[in-house]
């Protein structure tokens, strides 16, 4: 009985090697497509604009990261902005549902702390 349960548990764990192994390989195939996938869009379009869009909106982003991380939109809380219904739109700026930017803002956050240790 003692190796009955020895042989079991060295054959689960070579199926739990072997697993783990194909798990990577199908884990660096899907990455290594995803690169190629972006080396397609980025030399078939514009790569000046691609690189272009990516500098800026990258440095928009260092450049407001602490307003745009403690942004809760606060007055809109209070009522929409003067005007959002005449105009017919709604703009992302100033005007929209309060309970969303909230509730985006919270989720982003938690998003982040929760996947931040991998």
């Amino acid at each position: 009985n003692g190796y009955h349960l020895v042989y079991h548990f060295l054959r689960y764990s070579l199926s739990c090697q072997r697993a783990a192994a194909r798990i990577r390989r199908i884990s660096q195939a899907s990455f290594m497509i995803g690169v190629f996938l972006m080396l397609v869009v980025l030399f078939l379009d514009q790569p000046q604009y691609i690189l272009n869009l990516f500098i800026q909106t990258l440095g928009f982003y260092v450049q407001n990261i602490i307003q745009l991380s403690f942004h809760t939109d606060a007055f809109e809380q209070l009522s929409p902005s003067y005007g959002s219904q005449e105009r017919g739109r709604v703009d992302p700026t100033s005007d929209g549902e309060s309970e969303w930017m909230n509730e985006w803002t919270v989720f982003y956050w938690s998003w982040w702390i929760a996947w931040s240790p991998f």
